[in-house]
């Protein structure tokens, strides 16, 4: 929806060339778009996110421990997701670039070390916590560290 709301935005040309007013005009356009992108696939990320939840409760009440607890978390990460789509995901919108943004190799690159110092941060974390003696399993039930 963000990106196909770049042919339906009315056009207004810059009336002056001082940098505050391409600052705002930007700011200006990336709000319609985010307005326009929610309005029109909004109803459908609730609707879809409702027939989720709505499919998921009755396994909430299923004899079956373990699909009353898929049930549950289920539903818990639904409306999870619905509250981070319709909050944080509209601001952020506002926020992007417009579509045509030229990306560069030094914008990749900066990319990359950031997502491997969240990564690393995260496993210090991790081996933090296991020192403390908290148990962080592995998927196949050992320790990470």
């Amino acid at each position: 929806g963000y990106i196909m709301a770049k042919n339906h935005l009315p056009v207004q040309p810059l009336h002056s060339t001082r940098r505050l007013d391409v600052i705002q005009d930007h700011f200006r356009r990336s709000r319609l778009r985010a307005q326009w992108a929610v309005s029109h696939v909004g109803l459908s990320i609730i609707s879809s996110a409702l027939t989720t939840i709505f499919a998921a409760i009755p396994l909430s009440f299923a004899t079956v421990q373990l699909l009353a607890r898929f049930g549950q978390i289920m539903v818990i990460n639904t409306l999870t997701s619905i509250l981070l789509t319709l909050t944080t995901c509209c601001a952020m919108l506002c926020y992007q670039p417009q579509w045509k943004f030229p990306g560069t190799l030094k914008g990749s690159v900066a990319g990359l070390i950031g997502s491997m110092l969240v990564l690393g941060m995260l496993l210090i974390i991790i081996y933090i916590m296991s020192i403390s003696g908290a148990s962080v399993p592995r998927p196949d039930g050992s320790d990470f560290f």
